[in-house]
């Protein structure tokens, strides 16, 4: 019948990590060799309980890495060897759902005025819209005074027929004939 390892718990085995500690803190790579193989099925199972599968690695890495920097720094007041090791997995394992936290609300934000993109109109367009203009400058100065003045009250002041008669002192009729002749050259300027 094999002999199987005693318990992480026992007197025996804290005992026998607590030097592997001592040793590691001496920078002894096999001692942390043989801590590691002793105490990552229990840091394992534990990681896995506190993040998802696919961030136990970088927590497990991160926790042995501050095993290995501060072995020399752990004393027996401090807990148990394996006590020690979980608070780092738990520490490390919170630090990264808080920077994942982090990421997943800087996601949400829009992205600073800086980074917006403006986009510029292509020469084209800019061309478009010039030769536009001077075509419509082109159609008012084609209407008499009379027609430019109802055309500006209407669209520009956006007055009814009614009010542009009361207005100018125009009769309504005279209004509407002066907004139909005006539409009607502008239509035929612009349509060219």
């Amino acid at each position: 019948m094999p002999v199987s390892e005693p318990p992480l718990s026992s007197p025996d085995e804290t005992a026998r990590l607590t030097g592997l500690l001592l040793r590691i803190g001496e920078g002894d790579s096999r001692a942390f060799e043989a801590f590691y193989d002793a105490t990552i099925p229990v840091a394992l199972a534990f990681a896995r309980r506190l993040v998802m599968e696919s961030d136990v690695d970088d927590v497990l890495s991160d926790a042995y890495f501050d095993v290995w920097q501060q072995a020399a720094q752990h004393e027996a007041l401090s807990g148990t060897p394996l006590a020690w090791l979980l608070q780092l997995v738990r520490r490390h394992a919170l630090h990264h759902l808080q920077r994942a936290a982090e990421r997943e609300s800087l996601a949400e934000l829009p992205p600073p005025v800086h980074e917006l993109v403006v986009e510029e109109p292509c020469p084209q367009d800019t061309l478009s819209r010039f030769q536009s203009g001077q075509q419509l400058q082109a159609a008012l100065a084609a209407l008499s005074a009379h027609e430019r003045w109802v055309m500006a009250l209407s669209y520009y002041r956006e007055l009814s027929h009614s009010q542009i008669s009361r207005h100018t002192g125009l009769p309504l009729g005279t209004v509407k004939s002066l907004i139909l002749r005006a539409q009607g050259k502008l239509r035929s300027v612009l349509a060219r």
